[in-house]
């Protein structure tokens, strides 16, 4: 196990597992993957709630959806391949902090399991909150089998969650979840190099 965190009983292996395997895909576009999951946003003031699919900018951008109108995501290690047409779907994309949202419709996309988010990542004092926390990433590294990455966050710098799970290439879009209620409370980008490392041998010790 890593830093901080303490050996899973049976219930905590179960869910994760079935997050895992419900909620959390790998995301197709030919030329790159990454990784996706499900989520329920809710939005108080129109008394709603919508469930997305979340995703790193990087990975779907407007580019990406102009060029393909069809995005296609596989879950359970690649068994269930659906298709997405974006086309009459609510999206956001911001590409500062690395971010996309497309609308899921459960009815015709066909997926009925969504995680939640953790209401405390708006709390003005999330930087004490949050600090050396256990957390997990859900993950499809290189596009390959599904993983679960244990870890603790290290500091919140300018709003970015700086993590110590281990991440690869295709791992960008993974929820980061807290291990105290299993709620997400982030998106995994990147990886920050070390700037004291020699060029060519960069190490990358953290992740955002």
């Amino acid at each position: 196990m890593e830093e901080g965190i303490s050996p899973l009983n049976k219930e905590e292996i179960f869910r994760i597992l079935d997050q895992m395997n419900k909620c959390v895909c790998l995301v197709d576009l030919g030329e790159r993957q990454g990784t996706g999951f499900f989520l329920n946003i809710s939005f108080p003031k129109k008394n709603t709630i919508i469930p997305f699919l979340v995703t790193a900018y990087h990975t779907i951008n407007d580019k990406a959806i102009n060029d393909n109108k069809v995005i296609t995501i596989s879950i359970l290690d690649k068994k269930e391949t659906r298709k997405i047409e974006t086309n009459d779907r609510i999206k956001y994309m911001n590409k500062e902090i690395d971010i996309t949202l497309i609308e899921i419709k459960p009815s015709i996309d066909n997926i009925s399991s969504f995680l939640d988010l953790d209401e405390k990542i708006f709390d003005q004092k999330k930087d004490m909150i949050y600090h050396k926390m256990p957390i997990y990433i859900l993950q499809y590294p290189e596009g390959k089998e599904s993983k679960v990455s244990f870890g603790i966050i290290k500091r919140i710098e300018e709003g970015r969650i700086i993590h110590n799970c281990w991440t690869h290439a295709g791992s960008a879009g993974g929820p980061l979840i807290s291990m105290k209620n299993f709620k997400v409370i982030g998106l995994h980008i990147g990886a920050i190099k070390n700037r004291q490392s020699k060029i060519g041998r960069a190490s990358c010790r953290e992740r955002v």
